[in-house]
């Protein structure tokens, strides 16, 4: 089994980029043509375990996944295009709401809406 072979492919694939596991697969299949999907699954569920990856659910009908080299914590998605952009919002904006002893282990924070013409 390759749950290590294909970690660096996907990384670089999933920086600044917001995609499926089958989105992922189909660009992984054109460097590495013998890949199987449950093995590119398999590896997508343990970079996120690892926090290299982060998943975001709730967000059409199938989770996205995104390697964010610039911490941002929230995204604005069009719902009426289903296009996601990345926020960038200081977490002290967010932390020091947060009551005394809390410790987040993370952040996601989505703004729904439109672009108007």
């Amino acid at each position: 089994m390759k749950t290590h072979f294909y970690h660096s492919d996907i990384l670089n694939i999933c920086t600044h980029n917001h995609l499926t596991v089958e989105s992922i697969f189909e660009q992984i299949k054109t460097l590495h043509p013998q890949a199987g999907f449950s093995t590119i699954y398999r590896n997508v569920e343990e970079l996120t375990e690892k926090w290299l990856l982060k998943k975001i659910s709730g967000i059409g009908s199938k989770a996205l996944f995104e390697r964010s080299m610039d911490g941002h914590i929230a995204h604005f998605v069009d719902d009426t295009t289903g296009a996601i952009y990345d926020i960038h919002i200081p977490q002290e904006l967010i932390f020091q709401q947060l009551p005394a002893g809390f410790a987040p282990h993370s952040v996601d924070l989505r703004i729904y809406g439109h672009v108007s013409a």
